[in-house]
């Protein structure tokens, strides 16, 4: 009996372990052995997050991290997003070398993280560019008249309510608004023109968001070179004395959800969702 008691114990325990380990990951695998160049990947839709964030500040205080290759394929998304990833890069860059390669995508949030970087790859067949801001809005007046809908909201000043899509826009709010969006824009220029070396030309050109390819991207001057991770390595190991040999190895900035935390998530889908678009903020993200 008390052998049969021991054996359960003890499958009780690495039972345990294993779950655990299932569950938080993170909590038993702090890092790599051995000097690496750190990749990570902004991929899809760009908003704020604190754990990205955090993600890349450990990076730059993990003396094996001795560079830092970021891999991006993203249209965008919210400039708020956009703004901290690209500052969280500007950091990093003071602790280790940081190089940026573009895949499919990185187009208007996506680029200006790029802008991060010191030096950018694109791939010849890039989507970039797409400087510019939008603010999502939705008129839905007259479809509220049809059904027979009218807003009863009660609004402390004459812009508090220039964005619902039950209030009909004014003059007034469309310049207000119109104003918001330039503010914004020249924003994004700005990060543009203080860490690209272009002409007033060449800006001039990029200012109205238009998208362009990776070729053209290095004709303008808003990358460095066409390449891949490969070319990201040599820049590194050439400019940076960083080891021929050191390994490229993946760094998730936002942890992948377990199956508990994908269906607590769900639970929350609706209840969420209006809180999510309304905190979406100004977007800064490629119109197809």
């Amino acid at each position: 009996m008390d052998r049969a008691r021991r054996r359960w114990r003890f499958m009780a325990i690495l039972a345990f372990i294993l779950l655990s380990i299932f569950l938080f990951p993170g909590f038993y695998f702090k890092g790599y052995v051995g000097d690496y160049i750190a990749r990570v990947d902004v991929v899809g839709f760009i908003s704020s997050d604190k754990e990205q964030l955090e993600t890349l500040n450990n990076i730059a205080h993990d003396p094996h991290a001795k560079a830092v290759m970021v891999y991006i394929d993203s249209p965008g998304g919210t400039m708020v997003g956009g703004v901290d990833i690209y500052n969280a890069l500007r950091r990093l860059n003071e602790q280790k070398p940081v190089v940026c390669v573009m895949g499919t995508t990185a187009a208007s949030a996506g680029y200006m993280i790029a802008l991060g970087c010191p030096y950018i790859i694109a791939n010849p067949g890039t989507l970039t560019g797409s400087i510019g801001v939008f603010m999502p809005l939705v008129d839905a007046t007259e479809l509220a008249n049809k059904i027979g809908v009218q807003s009863a909201s009660v609004a402390s000043g004459s812009l508090k309510m220039a964005t619902s899509p039950l209030e009909k826009q004014t003059n007034e709010s469309k310049v207000y608004l119109k104003n918001m969006v330039d503010d914004l824009q020249n924003t994004f220029l700005e990060y543009v023109t203080n860490n690209r070396q272009m002409t007033d030309k060449q800006v001039e050109i990029i200012s109205d968001g238009r998208a362009v390819t990776g070729r053209r991207a290095l004709e303008l001057g808003l990358v460095d070179a066409l390449g891949d991770v490969i070319t990201a390595k040599k820049w590194l190991v050439k400019h940076h004395s960083i080891s021929h040999d050191a390994p490229v190895r993946d760094v998730v900035l936002v942890h992948e959800r377990n199956f508990f935390e994908k269906v607590f998530s769900s639970l929350l889908f609706v209840e969420n969702f209006s809180a999510k678009m309304q905190a979406t903020g100004m977007m800064a993200t490629l119109k197809p």
